[in-house]
């Protein structure tokens, strides 16, 4: 079991410990499952695959500027959790928010009908975009991330299914841009699988907040 304790007041709670989830070796029993959802989409199409063993954050090797990955969290002992999109952006290269006033073309990130997961919110990103005000280019606010960002969503399972076999797809269309030039990703698909619960600490609330105030602290586990 791994311990973290986050002091953002917003949704961060969730991101550093979905991170945290996809980097724990597995030992127990939940070793069975995918536990870095499936293997990443690559800029050719290509699929590599995930290792199951490692350094936080660690990702397999790109082929290209650019990779999406997506998994699946649920809150041990229920059936509500998250579904995440990553994007992992080699130095150089940017994506753009998903904010509609954040750039000509923002960054739009769909779930898949499903019978056995529904959304309950909408996607937002584990961290705040890099902001422009005014972009010499566009003259406009811009709105962009780099490195490695994750964009997640709230969700139910339908109760009772077999967590081994739970699987998403995911939708991303946006750009991928360089300094030089930016390459439109238009409906890419990516599929999700089941990587792991997580757990919220006696004292804090479904808002991701402690009994003590605005300071958010999160618990992560593999099992």
């Amino acid at each position: 079991m791994l311990s973290i304790v986050f002091f953002r007041p917003r949704s961060v709670v969730l991101a550093a410990m979905l991170l945290s989830i996809a980097a724990l070796a597995t030992e127990t029993a939940d070793a069975q499952q995918p536990q870095f959802g499936t293997s990443p989409q690559t800029s050719d199409g290509a699929q590599q695959a995930m290792p199951l063993n490692g350094a936080a954050n660690q990702v397999a090797k790109q082929k290209g500027p650019w990779q999406l990955s997506s998994r699946i969290h649920l809150e041990k002992g229920t059936n509500k959790g998250y579904l995440v999109l990553q994007v992992d952006l080699q130095e150089g290269y940017h994506v753009y928010s998903i904010n509609p006033e954040g750039s000509p073309l923002p960054s739009k990130i769909a779930m898949s009908p499903s019978a056995d997961i529904r959304m309950v919110s909408k996607f937002e990103s584990d961290k705040p975009p890099i902001v422009i005000e005014k972009d010499p280019v566009f003259q406009r606010r811009i709105e962009k991330h780099k490195g490695k960002v994750q964009f997640f969503a709230s969700i139910e399972v339908r109760p009772g299914v077999d967590l081994k076999k739970l699987t998403s797809e995911v939708t991303f269309t946006g750009q991928i841009c360089s300094k030089d030039a930016c390459q439109l990703v238009r409906g890419k698909k990516v599929a999700a699988s089941f990587a792991g619960h997580f757990e919220m600490p006696a004292g804090q609330n479904k808002a991701g907040q402690t009994a003590k105030g605005n300071q958010p602290a999160g618990q992560t586990t593999n099992r």
